[in-house]
């Protein structure tokens, strides 16, 4: 899972794709990996979580930028 969190993530959180649905879509799927590992004894490693929030904190700002350009 590591793996694809870089594959899916550059290091300052923008997805790969450049799809703001797409990193969304895989940022879900990551997170309920991550959970699933959690609960069952297999955490995964902390580089995990800094690529996974970074990815969080890329869309939040794409999301915030759009919802102040239309607030005018």
């Amino acid at each position: 899972m590591l793996t694809q969190a870089q594959r899916q993530f550059h290091e300052d959180g923008v997805g790969a794709e450049q799809s703001p649905t797409y990193a969304s879509f895989s940022l879900e799927w990551l997170l309920l990996a991550a959970v699933v590992g959690e609960r069952t004894g297999q955490p995964f490693p902390p580089s995990f979580w800094q690529r996974l929030e970074q990815g969080v904190l890329a869309q939040s700002a794409r999301y915030a930028r759009r919802l102040a350009a239309h607030r005018g």
